[in-house]
């Protein structure tokens, strides 16, 4: 018998493309009308994912501290450091990257500080429109024990995966945890009651009293207890820990494979703890900031480490002063990013620039809270990749965007903007250098085109690309879909 001919599927009439910016705010809306009812009806949803897919990162200096084009979906992103380093700031930056791909978000708080709307908006892009609409499709939660995290990260994620929810399964999905060191074990959970106090106990008991006497007046004979027991939670110090050892490590066992089953990608913020020095050990020369770079302790570390693919560790570097109204303030500091296990290169370091009072925004552009490129002529220049030199902290010399080949001074901005303006340049860059993942963008959607540098003043912007208009090649699992182009201004 021969074999039936196959015919092409077709979209169906009216049929629009997948795209997380124009459909984020409505996505996140149904999502909470659906998570509300159960989840019982979707729990048999998903296909294992076989292709790896990568998330692709817009800034080459970053590319170079991992050493590879981007993320691989299906693993977990271990970020520790200490307070103030802009461990939550970093998070919307990914976050920002991933949207950027086209990658549903979900973001979990625990702390009871949710970051403001204006700051978050500044980590995930530079562009305001663009920002504003990343911030409204994020998913945000909340929670304060361990099972709630968990429950509420695999409730969402099966919920983006179920048929009909029109996220196909080659965008990534991407959830933080900010942060896990927070979160509480059951033991310590149980009793959030309010405690009783010496006045509560006396007001039950008279009224005990008092019932006692309106019962022996009626001629009913009542015995009237010594002591009234009155609901008291638990003390402060009197709960376990040991259940948040337990569950965390039964929790990072389970997620690999859940994680790589339905393309998520898990970023888990935690806390640096201090590291007690019992002597003897060596370092007495470094300062307190240079001992954080090697500093691995804090809760649940053992646990996640060992299921994490990527693991880095945030220290202080220094900080940025400028003179704003005759004082001398602190604008921005310098943060060490070191990649301390990496599945798919070797272990670098690199630094951002982390902002915090910006002073050059304009009406359609934000100055990034975080800056990877701030960096990037060094790290050329280092590697003697390009014929660039740093001159100051805003200003590098480079010859390489001249036909005469002569030295021009430039803002690092404007560096930046021109570099990125020749993808074939930076493509072959990441060639030479041996990055993994370089057909990153064969197996993932094209990025947004937008410049994330302002222009120098004066200086006429580079008009962006025009993204890739070709379709996504449809996998196993789901029909691909090309994400509708952004307008920029």
């Amino acid at each position: 018998m021969p074999p039936k001919k196959q015919t092409e599927k077709t979209k169906p009439s009216g049929h629009k493309p997948f795209n997380i910016l124009t459909r984020g705010a409505s996505l996140v809306d149904a999502t909470r009308e659906s998570l509300g009812r159960s989840a019982s009806d979707v729990l048999a949803v998903g296909t294992p994912n076989k292709p790896k897919h990568i998330l692709p990162f817009s800034s080459f200096a970053l590319q170079s501290i991992f050493h590879a084009r981007g993320l691989v979906s299906g693993t977990i992103i271990d970020v520790l450091g200490a307070d103030g380093l802009g461990k939550t700031s970093l998070s919307f930056y990914l976050m920002g990257q991933a949207m950027a791909a086209n990658g549903a978000c979900m973001y979990i708080e625990t702390e009871g500080k949710p970051l403001g709307r204006e700051r978050a908006e500044r980590c995930l892009h530079s562009n305001r429109e663009i920002a504003s609409s990343m911030y409204d499709a994020i998913y945000k939660e909340s929670a304060r024990e361990l099972r709630e995290a968990a429950n509420k990260i695999e409730k969402w994620v099966l919920d983006m995966r179920k048929p009909g929810s029109g996220v196909p399964m080659s965008s990534p999905l991407f959830v933080v945890l900010d942060t896990f060191s927070k979160l509480m074990s059951p033991k310590e959970a149980e009793g959030f009651a309010a405690y009783a106090t010496e006045t509560d106990k006396d007001k039950a008991e008279a009224k005990e009293k008092m019932a006692a006497k309106k019962a022996k007046a009626k001629g009913k004979e009542v015995k009237v207890k010594e002591k009234v027991e009155v609901d008291e939670s638990k003390e402060l110090g009197t709960g376990s820990n040991f259940g948040h050892a337990k569950l965390s490590q039964e929790w990072s066992r389970r997620m690999p494979y859940y994680l790589s089953r339905y393309n998520v990608i898990f970023v888990l913020i935690r806390h640096q703890n201090d590291k007690v020095d019992m002597g003897g050990g060596g370092g007495g020369n470094l300062s307190a900031d240079q001992k954080d770079a090697f500093n691995r302790t804090s809760i649940g570390g053992r646990a996640w480490l060992q299921s994490a693919a990527y693991e880095i560790i945030l220290s202080k570097m220094g900080y940025q002063k400028a003179t704003i109204d005759k004082e001398t303030v602190k604008t921005a500091l310098d943060v060490k990013f070191s990649v301390c296990k990496n599945g798919w290169g070797p272990l670098l370091d690199g630094k951002y620039r982390l902002t915090m009072i910006p002073r050059q925004d304009t009406d359609d552009w934000l100055e990034p809270a975080i800056n990877f490129d701030q960096f990037l002529p060094l790290i050329l220049s280092n590697r003697k990749l390009m014929k660039v030199s740093v001159k100051n902290d805003s200003t590098c010399v480079s010859s390489d965007f001249n036909t005469a080949q002569r030295a021009e001074e430039m803002p690092i901005s404007r560096f930046c903007e021109l570099f990125y303006a020749d993808p074939a340049r930076v493509e072959a860059l990441g060639k030479q250098l041996g990055f993994a993942h370089n057909d990153a963008h064969t197996t993932f959607p094209k990025q947004m085109t937008v410049s994330m540098h302002r222009p120098a003043p004066g200086v006429e912007p580079l008009s962006d690309a025009e993204p890739d208009e070709e379709e996504e090649q449809p996998s196993a699992e789901a029909t691909a879909e090309t994400p509708e182009p952004v307008e920029t201004k």
